[in-house]
C-alpha cells in the first residue's frame, strides 16, 4: 500500500493507534450515511490536491531509493527498467 508511505512522509506521524482511530472513523462512517454525506461533500479539487501531494512524496521516495542502487549490474538495470 504506497499511500501510506506517502502519508507518513507528509504528516510524520507513525503511531499505529492512529491508524485504529482512522480505522474506527471509518467504520463509524460506514455506519452512519449522515456522516459520510459530510466527508463526500469535499470537492474534487481538494481530493485531488491531497492525492497529487501524497502521490509525489511516493515518487520522491522512490528516486530516493534508487540513488542508493548500484546500476553496475545488469540485474539493477533490469529491475529499475
Amino acid at each position: 500500500f504506497a499511500q501510506n508511505v506517502g502519508l507518513i512522509a507528509v504528516t510524520g506521524v507513525k503511531s499505529r493507534f492512529v491508524v485504529a482511530a482512522s480505522g474506527v472513523i471509518l467504520i463509524l462512517l460506514g455506519l452512519f450515511p449522515k456522516l459520510a454525506a459530510i466527508v463526500a461533500s469535499i470537492p474534487n479539487a481538494v481530493l485531488g490536491g491531497a492525492g497529487i501531494a501524497m502521490f509525489g512524496m511516493i515518487v520522491a521516495s522512490g528516486i530516493r531509493s534508487l540513488g542508493k542502487v548500484s546500476f553496475e549490474g545488469n540485474h539493477n538495470l533490469m529491475l529499475v527498467a
